[in-house]
């Protein structure tokens, strides 16, 4: 299969046309997809190119030399689809699939629907386990750890034994990685309007 960098033939039809594209060659794997999707989109070899023939079916088929972007047709465009799906049946309803996707839109559903996927990358993220690293850190302390900070001690606590000025490395989750993480959340927060979308962004910011 060619990289997404290497494909530069795309036809973009609505539901229920066809198209045709010039001197585009099936290859065997193209057949394959092609039988796959046979019943939401019609691929015909000719022997001036490849007739593509659409149905109800919405979204994106790659191929080897070329890919099919089919866009709704009574819902305005991939914006007006997602709320569609959001009116219909809640953004929660959309199921994820393991590949390339692209989604060209702007607007609120649309920002809701990238913020659950962000919040549910998080939630993985959450169970697999935080990243931690070593990070230097000064703070006083009853006894001393790590190395003793002789000037701000005389600073701050001169004469005083009871609290020791100390830097030390400690094991924290409070590591840049994760900051970004958080950061993001915090962002996707404000802004949301789905109820459900919010409350599934505030989970991982509350943890």
């Amino acid at each position: 299969m060619k990289s997404l960098a290497q494909q530069t033939v795309s036809i973009t039809l609505g539901e229920w046309k066809s198209g045709h594209l010039e001197r585009v060659t099936l290859t065997e794997d193209d057949h394959s997809l092609g039988r796959c999707v046979g019943d939401e989109v019609a691929i015909d070899e000719l022997r001036s190119g490849v007739r593509v023939g659409t149905r109800s079916w919405v979204g994106l088929v790659r191929f080897d030399a070329f890919q099919v972007q089919i866009i709704p047709k009574l819902a305005g465009e991939n914006l007006g689809l997602v709320e569609l799906i959001d009116y219909a049946t809640g953004l929660d309803a959309l199921e994820r699939y393991p590949s390339i996707r692209t989604f060209s839109g702007a607007g609120a559903n649309l920002f809701d629907l990238l913020a659950l996927l962000f919040a549910e990358a998080c939630e993985r993220v959450l169970r697999g386990g935080l990243l931690y690293d070593y990070c230097e850190v000064e703070d006083d302390l009853p006894v001393v750890r790590g190395r003793l900070l002789i000037r701000q001690q005389i600073l701050r606590r001169f004469g005083r034994l009871d609290h020791l000025e100390c830097r030390y490395d400690e094991y924290l989750t409070d590591i840049p990685e994760n900051q970004l993480l958080l950061a993001g959340l915090t962002t996707c927060a404000g802004r949301v309007e789905h109820p459900a979308v919010a409350m599934r962004i505030r989970e991982p910011v509350a943890l």
